[in-house]
């Protein structure tokens, strides 16, 4: 799994559980990490994302339960 696939997975279940401030954050480190032909890519990975996988739902679960945590590590140790 590579750091486009998590960050799309990640930003699809921010989209679908309307956490704005959380997908933006990712958004905004997926801009600083990847160039701008990867990005590309995130999008395409994001608009055809499965939902019924077992990593998504692992991911979804993970969101719902820590994603004041992750913003929390967003903004204070990476942005």
């Amino acid at each position: 799994m590579n750091l486009i696939a998590v960050l799309a997975t990640c930003i699809h279940v921010c989209i679908e559980t309307n956490n704005n401030v959380l997908k933006r954050l990712l958004f905004d480190y997926a801009k600083k990490k990847i160039s701008k032909n990867q990005i590309i890519l995130l999008y395409i990975k994001i608009a055809s994302m499965d939902e019924n996988k077992p990593f998504y739902k692992i991911m979804d679960r993970w969101i719902r339960h820590h994603n004041g945590t992750i913003i929390h590590q967003l903004i204070h140790h990476d942005l």
